[in-house]
């Protein structure tokens, strides 16, 4: 894919703090980046009940994440890799935590120029598959305006 073809866009992964999404989910998306097959404005935004900064989630899921081996990466693409993984805690069982979702997509989506564009990705118990778009789209986090949305379930 030429790469004026690819839209920006904010990754999110619901249950990021969890062994699939540091086993599979992050790596993949990793590979992705390295292999120029994202576009350049794109941010990841994992959300998980875990009380982690973004710093924290940038260690666990990718530079220190004993489940994948980045060693031997070159260092200016696991840096450039690592500055686009963000983290937002919530009680995803929650209907009022999602405003700080909204917050925070609107805060990278600002510092990225991703048009409004968000892919949502459920790496949950299916016991959240009802619950997550439902209080996404309590908050209009399933609006995208001029952008898209997507749900991906796992």
């Amino acid at each position: 894919m030429q790469e004026e073809e690819m839209k920006p866009l904010i990754f999110v992964i619901f249950g990021a703090s969890g062994d699939l999404a540091r086993r599979k989910l992050v790596p993949a998306v990793y590979d992705l980046f390295k292999c120029k097959f994202l576009p350049e404005n794109f941010a990841l935004l994992g959300v998980s009940r875990s009380k982690l900064t973004d710093e924290d989630f940038r260690n666990k899921a990718f530079l220190d994440n004993d489940l994948h081996s980045i060693d031997g990466e070159s260092e200016e693409h696991k840096k450039a890799f690592a500055e686009k993984l963000f983290y937002q805690p919530i009680d995803t069982n929650e209907e009022s935590e999602y405003s700080k979702v909204a917050d925070r997509l609107k805060e990278l989506d600002k510092q990225f120029s991703t048009e409004g564009n968000v892919i949502f990705y459920l790496s949950t118990p299916p016991v959240l598959y009802e619950k997550i778009p439902r209080f996404l789209a309590a908050h209009g986090l399933n609006d995208a305006g001029e952008g898209y949305r997507r749900l991906v379930i796992e």
